[in-house]
């Protein structure tokens, strides 16, 4: 880019970043956000998710023109497979407010599993980033910017600098519009463990398998995409004990492969838990 279409890049920045502010606590507010990132770099698919603990996360805000990019997201993504994405991983590790692309979130082998397979290759997506805000209620606000087939091209590295150099401020003025967000029907606050406890019920009263906590943990971050070696960096326990966990689970599970495992799992994620007589 010469320097003429870099200063009009950044007039165009700057301007949208003013109408950014003037929209805080205005209904215009996201249609704001997305112009002053259209000033940076250019996207086909627009998506703002807020997240809660554990909890079943929330679409707040769509703008996309490809009829396949979200075209599973409430069955599929907002159900169960939310919890195998880098994304939500960022929002429970709570990743310091900024921007970040997918691929510095995402695990050494998540284009391997099933999840990327069979869910997010499927909406074409072929980049996306996510600029994180968190409000003073709990809430985790991702508003995640991507490129799918209608472009079928990744990000400049040019253009993700133009926007870093303002991201700082988009986020805070995500954090002072939803500042006091709180929807009537909000999910009740969990954590990952309660997520994990859930699970442990649900599988035994479906499928009268018993796995410890620390089974279950493993078994995740393998779906997630983790090798053997990122899980024991993550759990602080040796990689060779990471493999007895791995094999002890497909064992009591009766599974060969990560996509039966799968199959097994995603389903009970978020399923009300069983009545008992």
């Amino acid at each position: 880019m010469g320097e003429a279409a870099q200063n009009i890049s950044s007039a165009a920045a700057i301007g949208g970043l003013a109408h950014l502010v003037d929209c805080v606590d205005d209904l215009k507010f996201c249609e704001a956000l997305a112009g002053v990132v259209s000033g940076c770099l250019d996207y086909d698919n627009f998506i703002i998710l807020v997240y809660s603990g554990a909890a079943t996360p929330k679409e707040l805000f769509r703008q996309c023109d490809s009829p396949i990019c979200y075209a599973q997201i409430g069955e599929t993504y907002l159900s169960s497979h939310y919890v195998l994405d880098p994304f939500y991983t960022g929002h429970q590790k709570k990743v310091p407010r900024g921007l970040y692309r997918i691929d510095d979130l995402a695990p050494d082998k998540f284009k391997s599993t099933t999840y990327f397979l069979e869910y997010y290759a499927k909406t074409t997506l072929v980049d996306e980033i996510a600029l994180f805000a968190y409000t003073r209620t709990g809430w985790t606000i991702t508003a995640c910017f991507g490129r799918d087939h209608i472009s079928d091209r990744r990000f400049e590295r040019r253009q993700l600098a133009e926007l870093g150099k303002i991201a700082e401020v988009i986020c805070a003025l995500m954090e002072r519009h939803w500042a006091e967000f709180d929807p009537v029907k909000a999910p009740t606050e969990a954590n990952s463990g309660d997520m994990i406890d859930g699970l442990a019920v649900q599988l035994k009263a479906s499928s009268g398998i018993e796995l410890t906590r620390r089974q279950l943990e493993v078994g995740l971050l393998i779906l997630q995409g983790h090798s053997s070696r990122s899980i024991a960096l993550r759990l602080d326990i040796s990689w060779q004990t990471v493999k007895v966990f791995r094999k002890q689970l497909y064992a009591r599970c009766e599974v060969s492969s990560q996509a039966e495992l799968f199959a097994l799992l995603l389903p009970l994620i978020g399923a009300e838990e069983p009545a008992y007589a």
